[in-house]
């Protein structure tokens, strides 16, 4: 019974964590023209104190870290572009129509020179997604569609966990996602 009640809490805490984040970030994404864009609201790893908004808009990708010891200081956002020409070439493949409707569109996509490469952002962080997909090959201007393969992810290193822990209990002011650093105190992401 104890277990049920404790985990009937967590979820409570959870999904009322979420909500309260969605309204911290909604002016700032109105401010940068996303209100309406697809969002992913979730908690960083191992805790529901600190959470990752992705927003995906046309031409970019925003993404915020913001948590419950954040006080009234300005929200952090990092920009990192998109490409419409390459989501259109891949989502032209079977199989990156396949992956877009899976993902619901949370995707990035790369020239790796002759590779078109899909990454799932929905999971890991910047630097960090598990889930990087070779959709095709360009022989020239002509993209060929192959298999879709896996690649490698890409290492973590321990000092990451450390990162994220002076994130979490508010002793580090921004975490950058871009190159999963602690900027100095008072200064931004680059």
């Amino acid at each position: 019974m104890a277990g049920l009640l404790l985990s009937t809490l967590y979820l409570g805490w959870s999904a009322t964590a979420q909500q309260i984040i969605q309204e911290r970030v909604g002016p700032t994404l109105a401010e940068e023209g996303l209100e309406d864009a697809p969002r992913l609201v979730q908690p960083m790893p191992f805790n529901t104190v600190l959470w990752r908004v992705t927003v995906v808009g046309e031409e970019k990708r925003v993404e915020i870290v913001t948590g419950f010891l954040d006080g009234n200081g300005p929200i952090t956002v990092e920009h990192f572009p998109r490409e419409p020409s390459l989501a259109k070439a891949a989502t032209s493949l079977p199989e990156g129509q396949r992956l877009d409707w899976f993902t619901r569109g949370f995707l990035h996509y790369d020239r790796d020179g002759d590779q078109l490469t899909a990454t799932d952002i929905r999971l890991g962080i910047p630097g960090a997604h598990p889930f990087t997909f070779i959709l095709a090959k360009y022989k020239g201007d002509r993209l060929e569609p192959e298999p879709s393969s896996q690649l490698d992810r890409p290492p973590i290193g321990g000092e990451l966990i450390g990162v994220l822990w002076s994130r979490m209990t508010g002793s580090a002011e921004v975490l950058c996602l871009a190159s999963l650093t602690l900027p100095p105190p008072g200064e931004g992401c680059t």
